[in-house]
């Protein structure tokens, strides 16, 4: 058994009229980023993940009038999505907004970061708020030529982005889509905080994406004047002219701290307290006020009770316009004399920064993004440097405030080591709506080993065999990372803490090392083998065998402890999960190990400089017949319907019978649109070749058919590969 002490070394958080919340979970993928360990070694490394526009996206070329509309900040494979391990059809997949596929991934990897097995959330109060901006492939579709699809209903509404999350991981609890642009996620937190302290949810899903499809808010924000023509954030610098548009998602997973405690939960940070407000009338829409800004830090602070001499670092909303930062830094300024009142001001204790000149502006992910930053910043107790920070604003001063800006990865300046580390984040909107959220470090834990064991059993499992072996490749280098791993929680966690599929490996270890060396043996060869038990494809839907848990324990009471491990290990390598609750011990850590290494396939994003083609019907999409011939085009992607999943040598292609409805279309098409039975078609000689759709790019095939003098020829020539298949 593991002994918990939680040392609380500044007063009990859940005495008073607060009640405190814990980040229990976290997810993100953000440019250059599909994780938040990838996300803080970038920002630790000053890393600029900003580029030109990607030409699969728009021709930025196109746009020369607008400097600031050719640069961005994205995120990798925003097309590809694990439809299989969803149970989503391809025909449904494809129709979805991609923010609905990375939201489902991150949510089930948001779980496994918490510990948490999903399928133990079903029927539960638990709560989805997600912060959404761009709409950008209803968009799209609106714009296109392609045939409407039932699915584009669900597919395209930006309200469905929490609600398929509800839905699928079957939640009980408020499911809220939120816009206030640019403060949207900070807005959805506060929303979330007050629906689990008013007992609406009693945990929560928070935070927001942002996909970048279209040109159309480059443009305009552009010719606004907010983008920068540099492709350059410069937050708080002298030579910042505006902001480069990000895009990603990241989300939370909230519980009252209290329970996470109990819970035994592993606890990212503590929010203390979270404001939101509108700054009212001013000279436009889009003005920033800085009272308001000024007012809604103010009021975050005061409810989270703490001091201004204790808040160590404030994630500004820091966008790099010329007008917006000495703004907020104005309602910064306000905000801290207010809360000093009459007491004299600390110099630099309370260092300011940002991601956007990281991973750009996020809009409806900004404030999310922001959190997630200082929220890894507090557990590795390190301040990124602001990436591109030379000489400050030159409309900004800094004497005689208690801010200072890091140009460099720093040390956070604490007074009293035995407080914990307080840090703020600001989210702004352009339209007015304004955010502050106060995060706490966690309470520190240590574990004491009370325990007699020496031996562990680890369980991994997974849908299909080559994620099964990533999995393990990435326990691997988890391990490398944490040596000093607690192995009871280790195992305690992957058996609790996952799911357990129809791939699987059991190995008993003594220590991390013993494991490590283990692993690398089953990724080498990835049969059961000495203390490595091994299950592939077996039959899980039983999930257990007939025994009780009193026979099991009659029948192992004898035996030492390595061969009841031997024993359990066995029967859960043939697919039978029931013995696996005598191995952990009642009370664990749960750890954040790596989550859920997807399968993904790519699912096609009708962008502009891909834009299909009006379709005749789904196998000939266009008719480009001359005097010579008659002539139809195609374009495919491999997702379609019709195609299955058809494979050969381990890669997708189009099955044969494809070919010939192809040319039975082609014929009644140029008979006048008659219907011709295959039956009554006499094919004198057939040849044909496969396509290959591995590369996930859209195939054209061109379906010629000429007369002669009493037959027809067809041929289906690929364009992509200059070959006929048919």
């Amino acid at each position: 058994m593991n002994v918990f002490l939680y040392i609380i070394t500044y007063g009990n958080m859940l005495k008073g009229k607060r009640e405190d919340i814990a980040v229990i979970g976290m997810s993100c993928k953000f440019p250059g980023a599909d994780n938040y360990e990838a996300f803080w070694n970038n920002l630790i490394q000053n890393k600029d993940s900003v580029s030109l526009i990607p030409t699969k996206r728009w021709d930025y070329k196109e746009y020369e009038d607008n400097a600031g509309a050719k640069w961005g900040a994205f995120i990798s494979n925003e097309d590809k999505f694990d439809s299989e391990f969803f149970n989503i059809s391809n025909i449904e997949a494809q129709a979805m907004d991609p923010q609905q596929r990375i939201m489902l991934e991150l949510a089930w990897n948001c779980f496994e970061d918490a510990g948490i097995k999903p399928s133990s959330m079903s029927d539960t109060k638990t709560g989805v708020y997600i912060a959404t901006f761009n709409n950008n492939f209803e968009e799209l579709i609106n714009k296109g030529e392609e045939d409407i699809q039932a699915h584009y209903s669900t597919g395209t509404s930006s309200s469905i982005i929490p609600n398929r999350l509800s839905y699928w991981f079957n939640f009980r609890g408020p499911s809220v889509q939120v816009d206030t642009a640019c403060s949207g996620s900070i807005t959805a937190l506060d929303i979330a905080c007050q629906a689990i302290r008013s007992k609406k949810c009693n945990m929560a899903l928070v935070g927001g994406i942002s996909l970048i499809l279209t040109p159309s808010r480059h443009i305009s924000f552009s010719k606004m004047r907010m983008l920068s023509n540099k492709g350059l954030c410069n937050t708080f610098d002298d030579s910042a002219d505006g902001y480069v548009r990000g895009e990603g998602a990241g989300l939370l997973l909230l519980k009252p701290l209290k329970n996470a405690l109990a819970d035994h939960d592993n606890i990212h940070a503590i929010i203390r307290g979270c404001a939101i407000n509108h700054g009212g009338k001013v000279r436009s829409l889009t003005y920033p006020n800085p009272n308001a800004q000024a007012e809604v830090i103010v009021n975050a602070f005061r409810q989270a009770e703490v001091s201004p001499e204790d808040i160590n670092y404030i994630e500004a909303h820091g966008t790099g316009t010329p007008k917006g930062d000495p703004i907020e830094m104005q309602g910064l300024m306000q905000a801290f004399t207010t809360l000093y009142g009459n007491r004299s001001v600390k110099s630099e204790t309370c260092c300011l920064g940002s991601c956007k000149p990281n991973i750009g502006h996020l809009e409806s992910a900004a404030g999310v993004a922001g959190i997630i930053k200082t929220v890894l910043s507090m557990e590795n107790r390190r301040i990124p440097p602001l990436h591109g920070y030379k000489k400050l604003n030159s409309r900004m001063n800094l004497d005689n405030t208690p801010f200072y800006i890091a140009a460099e990865p720093s040390e956070f300046k604490h007074s009293n080591e035995n407080s914990p580390l307080i840090v703020g984040v600001s989210s702004f909107g352009f339209g007015g709506t304004n955010g502050h959220i106060v995060l706490q470090e966690a309470p520190k834990n240590e574990t004491e080993e009370n325990s007699d064991k020496k031996l562990f059993l680890i369980c991994l499992s997974a849908k299909d065999k080559n994620v099964l072996h990533e999995k393990a490749r990435n326990l691997l280098e988890w391990l490398s990372r944490n040596s000093d791993s607690n192995l009871s929680d280790v195992e305690a966690t992957l058996i609790n803490g996952r799911e357990h599929f129809d791939n699987r490996v059991a190995i008993i270890c003594s220590n991390v090392n013993d494991l490590s060396e283990k692993l690398n043996r089953f990724l080498k060869s990835p049969i059961s083998q000495s203390d490595i038990f091994v299950g592939l494809d077996c039959d899980t839907s039983k999930n257990t065998d007939d025994t009780s848990h009193a026979q099991i324990g009659e029948k192992l009471g004898s035996l030492d402890y390595k061969t009841i491990l031997k024993n359990i290990a066995e029967s859960y390598a043939k697919g039978f999960d029931n013995k696996l609750s005598m191995v952990c011990d009642d009370e664990y850590k749960h750890l954040a190990l790596p989550g859920y290494p997807f399968k993904r396939t790519a699912f096609r994003i009708p962008y502009e400089n891909n834009k299909s083609i009006k379709r005749l019907n789904p196998l000939l999409h266009k008719n480009i017949s001359t005097f010579s011939n008659q002539h139809y085009i195609s374009q495919f992607v491999g997702t379609e319907d019709f195609f299955g999943s058809y494979e050969l040598n381990g890669k997708k292609t189009a099955p044969f019978f494809v070919y010939l409805e192809m040319a039975k279309k082609a014929l009644e098409l140029s008979c006048g649109d008659l219907s011709i039975p295959l039956n009554l078609i006499k094919f004198n000689s057939v040849n044909y070749d496969y396509l290959d759709f591995s590369s996930n790019q859209r195939i054209v095939l061109d379906t010629i058919l000429k007369k002669n003098d009493k037959t027809f020829s067809i041929s289906i020539y690929d364009r992509n590969k200059k070959r006929d298949v048919f």
